[in-house]
């Protein structure tokens, strides 16, 4: 008679398998939630991602590196902090430097009809790139400003240069959840077909 071993499941294999399980559940979850408020606040809140067009900002950033910035008061902007800002006068195109000083004006209103004066104070950005010798021409105003930066990715650039930002993160979202859910159905069958967890017969 042929001899038959009965090959049986480590006591502790089955709660590293739930556990595993979950962890991957939630690392999914968790990006996919990411991904959807990324582009959430792009969309919604006033976000902006753009990709650096010069090394006027080195070594800081380099051209094709990727910004993050978001939504900031031009009150609440300090000194040394990179700024995301619209510049040009006929065509505006979007530039990122850093503030360097402020221009505080003020402004005497008369009503010519109750002859009251009102007084509306306003402040200007100094900004200037930190490879370049002089300060940027034109100061920048509170509506000219876009934001104030919150994060780099070196060299992301190549990447978002051809392809929208809304692609991309619907794209690696998929990828995502087709990864997830291929796990998923890989430990369901393993568990189905009793890899370990029954016995063989003899």
């Amino acid at each position: 008679m042929a001899e038959v071993r009965t090959v049986s499941r480590l006591p502790w294999a089955p709660p590293l398998s739930t556990a595993a399980g979950v962890l991957a559940s939630a690392a999914f979850g968790l990006l996919v939630g990411g991904l959807l408020a990324a582009l959430l606040a792009v969309q919604v809140f006033g976000y902006h991602v753009v990709t650096v067009q010069s090394n006027s900002m080195e070594p800081a950033l380099t051209r094709g590196d990727v910004i993050v910035a978001r939504p900031v008061r031009i009150d609440d902007v300090k000194e040394g902090q990179v700024v995301l800002f619209e510049e040009g006068r006929d065509v505006r195109f979007l530039a990122v430097h850093r503030v360097v000083g402020f221009i505080n004006l003020r402004t005497n209103i008369n009503n010519t009809t109750t002859g009251e004066v009102t007084t509306q104070e306003s402040r200007l950005l100094r900004t200037k790139g930190d490879a370049n010798a002089t300060e940027d021409a034109q100061p920048v105003d509170a509506s000219r400003l876009r934001g104030r930066l919150w994060f780099s990715i070196p060299k992301a650039g190549l990447i978002f240069d051809r392809v929208p930002l809304q692609t991309v993160l619907l794209g690696v979202a998929g990828l995502a959840a087709m990864a997830w859910l291929l796990f998923e159905l890989s430990r369901r069958r393993r568990w189905e077909r009793g890899d370990g967890s029954r016995g063989g017969a003899p």
